[in-house]
């Protein structure tokens, strides 16, 4: 029999291939100009999952990255699927971050970051578009999660989504999470480290998600690989200088949750 939650379940798949499929058109849309957008945020692990039903939630928004130096050829492509910009978000982030608004629907918008993804921390991604045609690489898109300072819950899922359906690797491509990426970018910031490391920790001691053993057993695993590679990593000397300041002074820009997201505490804290 089909149930409620199979119902739901359904629903919100369908809701979230729509919010792709939207997002797909646009990056079409938008090499006809040659800009090379690419997704970030959750629709960037929704792209990369395998299992699309478990990664299923609602997405309130599309973020894209591009390049900034293609950043001035894309209002153009955008115009023509409906969209104007709000220049308010390029002014009050000098020109790092921009905003679409559909004219007909202010509340269904994109955000592009342009060559970094700045958040709590920066992720730089130049030079890093061309490994996947339609999103940031899976490195990439859990990166940009786990750097979070106060990690919410739809972050969680799609971290846990993202090691549960890709393996980790040596290989910086579009199948694999590749951890020399994410441990060299961690070893280069202290501060973005100290996030990650204890975002790893958080999403290891979440037990919410109901998933079978055999699926629960590779997040686990991969982890733990994480966290050992970030540990045996070399660090910069940059790294090594800030870590001796410590937490005594801010290691992030505290980034606020703007959808209402519940924020999950670290272990340590709960």
């Amino acid at each position: 029999m089909f149930s409620s939650d199979d119902s739901d379940r359904a629903a919100r798949r369908y809701a979230a291939d729509r919010r792709l499929a939207q997002a797909l058109r646009l990056i079409e849309e938008a090499a006809r100009d040659r800009v090379r957008l690419r997704l970030a945020g959750g629709l960037a692990a929704y792209r990369h999952a395998v299992d699309r039903t478990f990664m299923a939630r609602e997405y309130s928004d599309i973020d894209v990255v591009t390049s900034s130096a293609e950043a001035g050829r894309l209002p153009r492509a955008l115009v023509r699927m409906g969209y104007e910009e709000n220049r308010h978000v390029g002014q009050a982030t000098a020109g790092g971050q921009l905003q679409f608004v559909r004219t007909f629907d202010r509340t269904d918008h994109i955000d592009v970051f342009l060559d970094a993804i700045r958040m709590d921390h920066d992720v730089d991604l130049r030079g890093r578009l061309a490994i996947d045609p339609w999103a940031i690489s899976p490195a990439d898109a859990l990166l940009s999660k786990l750097q979070i300072g106060r990690l919410a819950d739809k972050d969680v899922h799609d971290a846990i989504g993202l090691l549960k359906d890709l393996p980790l690797g040596e290989d910086d491509d579009a199948s694999t999470i590749c951890v020399p990426r994410i441990a060299r970018v961690c070893a280069r910031d202290w501060g973005t480290f100290i996030d990650v490391c204890a975002n790893l920790d958080t999403i290891a001691a979440v037990a919410r998600y109901d998933l079978a053993a055999s699926q629960r057993a590779p997040v686990v695993r991969r982890l733990a690989g994480l966290r050992e590679a970030l540990a045996l990593e070399d660090k910069s000397l940059r790294f090594r200088l800030r870590a001796r300041v410590g937490k005594r002074l801010p290691w992030r820009r505290d980034v606020e949750e703007r959808d209402g997201s519940p924020v999950l505490a670290p272990p340590s804290a709960a």
